[in-house]
């Protein structure tokens, strides 16, 4: 009997630890602000870049996608040429498979 309640409190043990050791594996959220950018066609389109930026960094990033516009693409129609097998994507998954979405689920970065 003792040997199993020892083997339950280092179970314990190595969970708190985890618990512990989780948050700093998990990234958090970074505000994300969106930018408008005017195309050459008059279009408002948006982009969205880092709320952690200092305003400087934000307005160098705005005037880099101005300045280079013709190598952005905002749909597939400003791609012309391009095959959609090569801009489309897709999961390769079986034909009976469903899909599922999971609430509230953390992304694992480290």
């Amino acid at each position: 009997m003792a040997i199993a309640e020892d083997e339950d409190r280092e179970q314990d043990a190595l969970e708190e630890q985890e618990e512990e050791e989780e948050p700093s594996r998990l990234k958090e959220a970074v505000e994300v602000l969106e930018v408008e950018i005017r195309t050459k066609e008059g279009r408002e389109e948006k982009i969205k870049i880092s709320g952690e930026l200092s305003p400087e960094d934000r307005e160098n990033i705005k005037a880099s996608v101005q300045r280079n516009l013709d190598i952005f693409a905002w749909s597939a129609a400003d791609m012309p040429g391009v095959d959609a097998d090569v801009a489309c994507h897709r999961l390769n998954l079986g034909p009976n498979t469903h899909p599922i979405q999971h609430v509230g689920s953390l992304v694992d970065l480290g």
